[in-house]
């Protein structure tokens, strides 16, 4: 009950906040997030090789730091763009969740 307090949980996929979708690249990205972490929360998500679901959620190593500065160098401007209008959010632009896409 104290968790639900400090918390509210939204029911659907965000796809009717307009806002998030075009801040998050549009509808078709989000869709594509959203589809990508069905698999893991399936019924038979059991069925996959536990080994490599535990190495999407290790922090990256070195040579992924990497890609992820070269990411970051290269998109320099639109990361700033969104730092400025609070818009960098750490599920999709953190070092795990870039390293995530580049596994």
């Amino acid at each position: 009950a104290k968790f639900l307090q400090k918390f509210r949980v939204l029911s659907g996929d965000s796809l009717k906040d307009t806002s998030f979708v075009t801040q998050c690249g549009g509808q078709e990205q989000v869709s594509s997030f959203f589809e990508s972490r069905k698999g893991l929360a399936s019924d038979n998500s059991h069925t996959h090789d536990r080994h490599q679901l535990f190495n999407m959620n290790t922090w990256p190593d070195e040579d992924e730091l990497q890609s992820i500065a070269h990411l970051r160098e290269k998109f320099g401007q639109q990361i700033s763009e969104r730092k400025q209008c609070g818009a960098d959010w750490p599920c999709f632009f953190s070092d795990l969740a870039l390293a995530r896409v580049l596994r």
